[in-house]
């Protein structure tokens, strides 16, 4: 068993964000193959397009709402509702609300899937 109690952990603008977006690890990767993160997403916030050669990430709208451009397709997500994106899933994020968004993202490396990095 791990329990992770950090009551105040560190937020940070992760690189490829933008607009005050701010993340933190709830479950880091240290030495898994999964991480939990929170992000706190204001209005204007987002990310750029990118993808993940090895990553499924699973966002969960604890808050909100976020915009997701997933290749072709734009779609919003309120609270309560979430999506899978699969390794090589390109993916944007804005938050076109008037109040911050809060989601967790569960992210999953898929080493079998692909000989690559993140």
């Amino acid at each position: 068993m791990k329990i992770w109690k950090n009551e105040s952990p560190p937020m940070t603008e992760p690189a490829g964000h933008f607009g005050g977006l701010k993340s933190t690890d709830i479950v880091p990767f240290a030495g898994r193959n999964y991480a939990v993160q929170m992000a706190i997403v204001p209005p204007g916030g987002g990310g750029h397009s990118h993808h993940h050669e090895t990553l499924d990430q699973i966002f969960y709208i604890v808050g909100g709402q976020l915009t997701f451009t997933v290749g072709d397709e734009t779609f919003e997500l309120k609270t309560g509702q979430s999506v899978l994106l699969e390794p090589m899933d390109p993916h944007g994020t804005l938050n076109e609300g008037a109040s911050d968004t809060t989601v967790l993202v569960v992210t999953i490396e898929q080493d079998e899937r692909k000989g690559g990095g993140k």
